[in-house]
This record gives C-alpha cells, sequence and structure tokens, in this order.
C-alpha cells in the first residue's frame, strides 16, 4: 500500500470515531494535478470543530 493510501485509511478511520461523523469524499486529481482532497462531513459545524482539533 502506498504511503497516501495509508494516510488515507488512517484519518477516515480517526474520523469516523468522533460524534456526527457522516462519511468522507475522496477527490482525486484531475488532469495535470496530482494533489487529492479530502472532504470529512460532520452532522454541524460543532461537530466538525470538536474533531478537527484531534486528527
Amino acid at each position: 500500500m502506498a504511503g497516501h493510501e495509508l494516510w488515507l485509511d488512517e484519518i477516515i478511520a480517526a474520523s469516523s470515531r468522533f460524534p456526527g461523523h457522516q462519511g468522507v469524499k475522496i477527490l482525486t486529481p484531475v488532469g495535470s494535478h496530482n494533489q487529492y482532497d479530502l472532504a470529512v462531513r460532520f452532522a454541524g459545524q460543532g461537530r466538525a470543530r470538536c474533531g478537527e482539533n484531534r486528527i
């Protein structure tokens, strides 16, 4: 498993343990770009802020 795939698995697992977690979306690079984006969804801003400092 490549380093970035291991990192993604760890982030997804960690985020899923927080209350209000509603899923993760991985946005893959388009064209010549090589940056992945990760959207972690929570049930509200308060829940997201709780998780952002702990992951």
